[in-house]
């Protein structure tokens, strides 16, 4: 895994081109809330706009909440984060989804991780 914003230009092709196949997966497809989030986040983490990946600002920019929205009595960006990293796990178990890059989700954590496959030990 690079670092933040430390990727070449064919990493970067390699993680569009993820994020298209898995923008035409069933797993994904079916929900526009989950494609929207995983979309958000990757674009933002590849700018290096970091500080743009916290739940309120994601809220207010992928969900429309408004800018004073509770986050712990509205958690839709928990809940579609905790629903793309599900299906994501569940979408890398496919051996056809073994590509160059694999897109990451952290518990904990907002901000994408990208695993490229010549990278791993």
């Amino acid at each position: 895994m690079n670092g933040q914003g430390e990727w070449t230009d064919e990493q970067r092709a390699e993680i569009a081109a993820e994020m298209g196949r898995i923008r035409a997966d069933q797993r994904f497809s079916a929900s526009s809330r989950c494609v929207a989030l995983l979309q958000h986040l990757v674009e933002h983490a590849l700018q290096g706009n970091h500080e743009r990946i916290k739940e309120r600002l994601v809220g207010i920019e992928v969900f429309e909440r408004k800018p004073d929205y509770d986050t712990n009595s509205d958690p839709i960006v928990r809940l579609t984060a905790t629903q793309n990293r599900k299906r994501l796990e569940r979408y890398y178990q496919d051996p056809e989804n073994q590509g160059a890059v694999k897109i990451r989700l952290v518990a904990g954590s907002y901000l994408p991780q990208f695993d490229f496959k010549d990278q791993e030990l």
